[in-house]
């Protein structure tokens, strides 16, 4: 086994994978270490549409991806050899940095001939540099995901829609239980109105896995100002995530984007705007 191997097991929907997925790679890059990520893979046809934990594709499905990939079976034996482990509860939003059971910052950059592995939700802020890792992460995105040609090619038509006019996305997240009081709709739509009366060309850009949401914004703009992906409207289906991946793309070339609170996903496309995440 190579003795400084960063193991890393990504859980949860998109966002909360491809965040620390993104802050990892961009650790190694400055400690040396090498990687190995692990990407569970579930997905009941039946089950409920808000569960994150059905997530049906793999990386490479979703993406043109070159990483070292291990299965499930390989991470729990690796986990099992006594190596430093990282769980959940250190690796979530707001850790001022990420800190093992005994105190011990993540050995990263000033750890560098140590393997350890780490399983993440949402943020990981290694080596207290989170906040100067967002600056560097849409470069990082660029270098090691790239989309599959077919995925490229829905972009491209989507985007042909948004040229030459003042464009505004939304991310409207409204049916997972912890960001429905957030109440996107209600926050972001007066947003938009201010758009439309300001600059009555404005198109609007929409994520939401709701689709009364949606029709309701359609009703409301009309047809030609409302841009969407093609999608299925079911969380997590197979289709909804490649079409997820290319919302992230398009959402970097909005002119003002608006996102929900609290949610990975809309933390990621923050980032690869180089904005700051919420």
């Amino acid at each position: 086994m190579v003795d400084n191997t960063l193991y890393l097991r990504t859980v949860g929907g998109m966002g909360n994978r491809l965040v620390p997925l993104l802050m990892s790679l961009d650790g190694i890059e400055r400690s040396g270490h090498s990687f190995a990520l692990n990407w569970p893979t579930t997905y009941r046809k039946g089950g409920h549409r808000t569960k994150e934990q059905n997530f049906p594709l793999k990386l490479s499905h979703l993406y043109d991806v070159d990483l070292p990939i291990i299965s499930t079976e390989e991470w729990q034996e690796i986990t099992q050899q006594g190596l430093p482990h990282y769980g959940l509860k250190h690796t979530q939003m707001g850790v001022p940095e990420l800190r093992g059971p005994d105190g011990r910052s993540v050995p990263f950059e000033k750890h560098a001939g140590n393997s350890f592995t780490v399983e993440s939700h949402g943020w990981l802020n290694v080596d207290g540099e989170g906040w100067d890792a967002v600056l560097r992460m849409g470069k990082i995105y660029d270098k090691y995901l790239k989309l599959h040609a077919d995925s490229q090619e829905v972009l491209q038509g989507v985007l042909k829609k948004l040229e030459g006019r003042p464009s505004v996305g939304a991310y409207m997240r409204q049916l997972h239980p912890k960001l429905k009081e957030w109440d996107a709709y209600g926050r972001i739509a007066p947003k938009m109105r201010e758009h439309a009366e300001e600059e009555p060309d404005t198109v609007f850009f929409i994520i939401s896995e709701c689709r009364n949401t949606v029709r309701r914004i359609v009703d409301e703009f009309g047809e030609d100002n409302v841009v969407t992906t093609p999608k299925p409207g079911i969380m997590n289906h197979p289709e909804e995530m490649r079409g997820v991946v290319v919302d992230i793309e398009v959402m970097r070339h909005v002119g003002v984007y608006y996102p929900t609170w609290g949610s990975g996903l809309a933390r990621l496309m923050s980032a690869i705007r180089y904005e700051e995440i919420l």
